[in-house]
Formats: structure tokens, C-alpha cells, sequence
């Protein structure tokens, strides 16, 4: 009993000391790996000169089972003056080691070189001094600082980006843009996903004038921000504001000035391109209003002899229109070359034909016939162009030159229509400053004679029959009105346009028309509960209206988070009800399910859009943005192609895809490098393959945003 006594003891005895033995040992192997990893002592214990491999090569050997970390350049580096200095930072801990023996004491911290601590001495007095506006002495610290950097470090060093990020700071403030600027560009050089510098360097190119080098730098800050943001979210990370981006208070007055000089440019350079059914749809609708008024009138004469108008379905009216384009074509073949009076009515026929049946190319060749016909009757100075949201008296007189070009010779129903006819296909084609003259003529035309009637007193009927419209004068003289507000709004004039359609309302106040687009001015500032309110009342006076039934379900189904989705699907089915599966229908059940998270449907609705409209390439757009959110890049690509093949000035589409193609492999950090290497290329006159193949991309890269600009970023408005 008492050797087998002193067996067990020994035994125990032998293994302690092995596990004592293998404690040390473990600890030992920890705190080597962690001084490698801590380097020479800085507050951020970052390794002198070590690469991202290094670094990465260190983790794998010390927790060999620990799960795959985000990469640390992935995250933007902290700069030293935005954040508070005085909040301390956390030390990085040693690796957790599990072992029978006791927590040893923390082993000591390596000590920094003289250089290192010398830059972070300076560092934080400069950064004092900063918070004390003592600019002068802070940018000497920094200054001192940052020859340190450049000297014992490098340029990409962590350090160094850091001084110089504060440094661009400080000139800032000192009213140095050009040399704040310049550590902008050093520390977007050595990392491209710095976002504080971005968005310093834009506000700097923005109070110099340079908007477009401005614009990219808070493009690609926004795009940093909602990429982090977004995958946060898929992480289930939890997610605060300060997560979302910050969009600077000059972003408005910038977007809009790059538009206004992109649209400038582009007038300099070619005619604006031609529109599609998708971009031109609520324009003309308010159109279609009057025509199809007219030509449901002309129905029911023809089939009963007079009488109340009958209310023919949306197919009938569009089988009728597609109809009468060919006749009006063939009716003004065989009037070419008679008297002007009967040349301009068979080219308004046809003209009016031609909008409404969305044949841009007949309407295109009737509008440049009516320029023509006007031109060669030597009546009048050519016309005047004004600012599209230009006061009354200021348009009047423009109109009133519109109006001397005209044979008198015409009717003023002829004359009328004749303006609004040029107003519609102008204001659908951008020229703005000819479609508000255009408009008012045919307004003034219109209370001329409607002045005539009143003044006739039993004349009224006379004057119902001359103008051949369901309730005479009055709808034409609104939906003229509604135009300009259309045009008004187009012109970021909001206040102006909602005093016309309030005066609009005043002369007809049962009127759909006007009802469906207060609703959509509300709808643009952001009053969904107004802008329901009106298209209920539209819908209520026009059950027939398809683009009512269609606004106000997009707006059910964007509110409060997708509660009103019934709603909106209710009145999907009305409007699917009045035309079948047209495309714009399909487009709006594409998005509802999309809201819905029902991604496989979604697609199929949007390829149905297209397979109708072979023009619409927001279809393709959309369905590229379902691609994105279920991660499948390349089928994206290739969606976004297609919508710039069919659109190539389509600037979400092209911008969308320079993105997708800065955050695939290539990625921010190798385009960098990229342009690094090709100013470096016209000096060494390198021409490796390698260098080549970088240069092509960034070529193509650069053109698809030059692309974009011809827009001026109408989606950094929206987000």
C-alpha cells in the first residue's frame, strides 16, 4: 500500500511539472508572437514596415483556429484631428491562452524608437495646439512631424498618412488650399478608401471652382460609405448614424452646377438625344389627356351623330391613334406643295398624331416641316428663347414674336394647337427655353378666344363647334396651363409651378389633370400624404386614368416602410384592369416586388417590360440593382451594359457599373496604383504588358464617368 502510495504521488507530481512545463511554454510562445506583431511600441502597435502579408502570416500562427478577420486596410484609417484626441484608444491584447497554471504578469511593452516617438510627441502637441486655434504653431508640429515620416517611414506608412491627413487640416484653416490639396492627394495615394480625406479634398475643389474633380471625390466618399454600410448589415453588425454617409451641405448647389455646365456642353456639342417612352411618359400623358378627350368626341359623332361623350377603353383610343399616323402621313403627302394654310393643318395632323402614338421620328420630321413652312412665309423676326422659369410679362413677349410668325391666315384653334403642338415636342427634347414661348402663345391664342365667346354671348355654341373640344375652350386653356407647370418643374422652379396649377385649379376646379399633378409636384417634396390625397381625387373624377392608378400605387408602396403594399397592388390590378400588361405596368409590379424581397419575380416582371418596350433600358437597370442586392456582379454587368448600349448618356446605369468595376478585384486601391503608374510611365516610358493592361482599364474607367457627367449625377439627388 505504501509503494503504491508513493507511485501515485509521483505520478502526480510528474505531471504537474509537465503542465507547468507546458504553460511556460505556451505563454512564452504568445508573447513572442505578440511582440512581433506589436512591433517597436507605438500606441497603435503597428509593426515598422510590415506588410498586410506579414501581418496576416502572424495572426494565421498565432490562432491558427480563430475565424477569418475583416482585412485591416479595409478599414479606413483614423484621422487625429476629426476625432477626439482625448478619448484614449484601446491597446491591442495579447492572444487568450488557456492554461491549468496561473495568468503570468503582462509582459513588457517594447520600447518605441526615438523617431517614433518623436513623430507621436509632435503629433498629439500639434493636435493640441489645433484644438487651441494656434493654426501657426500647430502646422510648425506637424510640419517637423511629417520630415520624420517622410525620412525613418516612407510615404504609405500609416504614420505618415495620418500627419499629413491632420497637416491638410491645418492649412485648411489657414486658408493654404493648394497646399492642403497636396496632402490630400498623399494620403488618398497611400489609401484610396480614406473617406475624411475625400470628402476635404472635395470641399477644397469645390471652393476653387473645380466641380467636377469636387463631384468625384464626394461620389466616391458616398459610394465607401454605403458599401461599408451595406455590408454591416448583411454582418448583422449593429448599425448607428454615424454609419450612414455625410452628405455636404454644398451638395445640391454642386450637383446642380455640374448639370447646368454639362447640359451646356452638351448643347455646345450635338442636339439632346432623342427621348424614350420611359423618360417622356408623365410629359406627354398630360397631353393625352386633351387628345384623348378630343378623339373620344370624334368617336362618338361618328357612331351616333353627336351627343355626350362615350368613354372608350385606353387599347380602343391607342388601336385608333396607331391608325390615323399613316393617314395623317398620307394626307399631308397629298397637300405638299398647295397653299401654306392647308400644308401647316395636315402637318399639325400629323404631328399631333405622331406624339401621341410615341413615333418620335415622324413627330421629329412634321415639328422641323412646321420650323420650315413658318420660316419660308417671311412673317416676323425669328423667335425669342427665355429662362424656363422666367416671369409672365417676359414669356408674353416672347410669345408674342411666336405669334407674328403665324399667317394670320389661320385659325385660332390652328394657331393654338400649332404652339402647344411645337411646346410638347420641344419640352420633350430639353429645349426648355423654346417650349415656355411655344406654351404661352398657344395660351394667349387660347383667351383670345375665349374672350371672343364671352363676348358673343349666344356666339358660345359657334365658338364650341369651331374648336371642335368636349367643354369648348376651358380644358384646352388648363391643360395648357398644366404644361407650363410641367415645364416649370422640369426647371426646378416649384414655387412658380405650383402658382400656375393653383390658378389652373381656379379656372377648372372638377379637373383630374390638374388634380394628378399637384400630386406629383407634393409627391417630389416629399408630402406623400398630399400627394395621395390629390390622386384619390383624380382617381375619383377619372376612374379611367392608368397613370393616376400607377402614381399612387408607387407611392403606397415606398411609404412607411412597405405598410401600404395591398394598397398598392389594388390599384396595380385597376390599371392593369384599363390596359393589360403594358410595359410601364410591369415596370411598377417589377418594384413592388422588389420591395417585397421577392427577388425572382421582380427580374421576371422587369424582362417582360423590356421584352415589351425594346427601348426601355430602365428595365435593365433595374433589373442590374435585383442582381446587385443578391451579390451576382457579372450578371449585374451585364444588365447595365445592355441599359447604356440602348441609352449610352444613361447616368446612373454607366455610373453603377464604374462602380461594380472599382469594387470587383481590381478594386479602389489597384486604380490608384493605376494612375500612379501611368504618370510615372511618362517619365520612365515603361511598356510592360502589365502596365498596359492597368493603363486600358483606367481609360475605360475614366470615360464611363466622363460619360456620366453628361447628366450631372441626378442620383446623388436622390440618395
Amino acid at each position: 500500500a505504501a509503494a503504491a502510495a508513493m507511485a501515485a504521488s509521483s505520478a502526480a507530481t510528474r505531471n504537474a511539472v509537465i503542465a507547468a512545463v507546458a504553460a511556460v511554454a505556451v505563454v512564452g510562445i504568445g508573447y513572442y508572437l505578440y511582440t512581433k506583431r506589436s512591433g517597436s511600441g507605438k500606441d497603435k502597435k503597428v509593426p515598422d514596415g510590415k506588410t498586410e502579408g506579414t501581418k496576416h502570416a502572424n495572426d494565421a500562427t498565432a490562432a491558427p483556429a480563430a475565424p477569418p478577420q475583416a482585412t485591416p486596410a479595409e478599414e479606413p484609417l483614423p484621422p487625429l484631428v476629426d476625432v477626439d484626441p482625448t478619448v484614449p484608444q484601446e491597446a491591442p491584447q495579447a492572444p487568450s491562452v488557456s492554461a491549468p497554471a496561473p495568468e503570468p504578469p503582462s509582459p513588457p511593452v517594447a520600447t518605441p524608437s526615438a523617431e517614433e516617438k518623436a513623430i507621436e510627441q509632435l503629433a498629439k502637441e500639434g493636435i493640441k495646439m489645433f484644438k487651441a486655434k494656434k493654426f501657426e504653431a500647430a502646422l510648425a508640429k506637424f510640419n517637423v512631424a511629417f520630415n520624420l515620416c517622410i525620412t525613418h517611414m516612407g510615404h504609405t506608412d500609416k504614420s505618415t498618412v495620418r500627419v499629413a491627413h491632420n497637416r491638410s487640416a491645418v492649412l485648411e484653416k489657414l486658408g493654404r488650399p493648394e497646399e492642403a490639396l497636396v496632402d490630400c492627394d498623399l494620403v488618398i495615394a497611400a489609401d484610396p478608401r480614406h473617406k475624411k480625406s475625400r470628402l476635404r479634398r472635395s470641399r477644397l475643389n469645390y471652393k476653387a471652382g473645380n466641380r467636377w474633380e469636387s463631384l468625384i471625390d464626394v461620389t466616391a466618399m458616398i459610394m465607401l460609405t454605403e458599401r461599408e454600410l451595406h455590408a454591416k448589415i448583411r454582418q448583422g453588425r449593429q448599425v448607428d448614424q454615424r454609419d450612414h454617409p455625410t452628405i455636404p451641405d454644398y451638395m445640391q448647389e454642386l450637383t446642380q452646377g455640374v448639370l447646368d455646365d454639362s447640359k451646356a456642353s452638351l448643347r455646345e456639342r450635338q442636339d439632346p438625344p432623342p427621348p424614350t417612352e420611359h423618360e417622356m411618359h408623365a410629359i406627354l400623358m398630360s397631353y393625352d389627356y386633351y387628345v384623348a378627350l378630343h378623339e373620344r368626341q370624334e368617336a362618338h359623332e361618328a357612331a351616333n351623330g353627336g351627343g355626350p361623350a362615350s368613354k372608350l377603353t385606353r387599347t380602343q383610343v391607342q388601336a385608333r391613334r396607331a391608325e390615323r399616323v399613316a393617314e395623317s402621313v398620307a394626307a399631308y403627302d397629298a397637300v405638299e406643295g398647295t397653299d401654306l394654310v392647308s400644308q401647316l393643318r395636315a402637318c399639325l395632323d400629323c404631328l399631333e398624331r405622331a406624339i401621341s402614338c410615341r413615333e418620335y421620328e415622324t413627330a421629329a420630321a412634321m415639328a422641323t416641316k412646321l420650323e420650315e413652312l413658318m420660316a419660308g412665309s417671311d412673317l416676323g423676326a425669328a423667335e425669342e428663347t427665355v429662362a424656363p422659369n422666367a416671369a409672365a410679362e417676359e414669356a408674353e413677349a416672347a410669345a408674342a414674336t411666336c405669334l407674328a410668325r403665324t399667317p394670320p391666315e389661320l385659325s385660332m384653334q390652328d394657331t393654338a394647337r400649332l404652339w402647344l403642338l411645337l411646346g410638347v415636342f420641344r419640352h420633350m427634347n430639353a429645349q426648355y427655353g423654346r417650349a415656355r414661348p411655344a406654351y404661352t402663345a398657344a395660351l394667349l391664342k387660347v383667351r383670345e378666344a375665349s374672350a371672343d365667346v364671352q363676348t358673343a354671348g349666344e356666339g358660345a355654341t359657334d365658338g364650341e363647334e369651331e374648336w371642335g373640344l368636349p367643354l369648348a375652350m376651358l380644358p384646352f386653356e388648363v391643360c395648357l396651363m398644366v404644361h407650363v407647370a410641367d415645364l416649370l418643374i422640369d426647371a426646378k422652379a416649384i414655387n412658380e409651378a405650383r402658382r400656375e396649377l393653383m390658378m389652373a385649379m381656379q379656372r377648372q376646379r372638377d379637373s383630374a389633370l390638374v388634380y394628378l399633378h399637384l400630386a406629383h409636384l407634393k409627391n417630389l417634396q416629399k408630402d406623400e400624404a398630399g400627394a395621395v390625397q390629390d390622386l384619390e381625387k383624380c382617381i375619383e373624377l377619372a376612374p379611367e386614368s392608368v397613370l393616376g392608378h400607377l402614381r399612387i400605387a408607387s407611392i403606397y408602396g415606398a411609404m412607411e416602410g412597405g405598410k401600404h403594399l395591398a394598397k398598392a397592388k389594388e390599384h396595380v390590378k385597376c390599371a392593369e384592369d384599363l390596359v393589360g400588361g403594358r410595359s410601364d405596368v410591369l415596370m411598377l409590379r417589377g418594384e413592388l416586388a422588389f420591395l417585397e424581397k421577392r427577388a425572382e419575380p421582380a427580374l421576371k416582371f422587369f424582362e417582360r417590360a423590356a421584352r415589351g418596350d425594346t427601348k426601355n433600358f430602365v428595365a435593365y437597370y433595374y433589373r442590374a440593382m435585383v442582381f446587385i442586392e443578391q451579390d451576382k456582379v457579372p450578371e449585374a454587368q451585364a444588365e447595365l451594359r445592355k441599359a447604356i448600349e440602348i441609352n449610352p448618356v444613361y447616368s446612373m446605369a454607366i455610373l453603377q457599373h464604374a462602380t461594380l468595376e472599382l469594387n470587383t478585384d481590381a478594386s479602389v486601391a489597384r486604380v490608384a496604383h493605376v494612375v500612379d503608374e501611368i504618370e510615372r510611365s511618362a517619365l520612365c516610358a515603361k511598356t510592360d504588358e502589365e502596365l498596359e493592361e492597368c493603363a486600358q482599364l483606367y481609360v475605360t474607367l475614366k470615360a464611363q464617368v466622363e460619360s456620366a457627367q453628361e447628366l450631372g449625377f441626378e442620383y446623388i439627388r436622390e440618395m
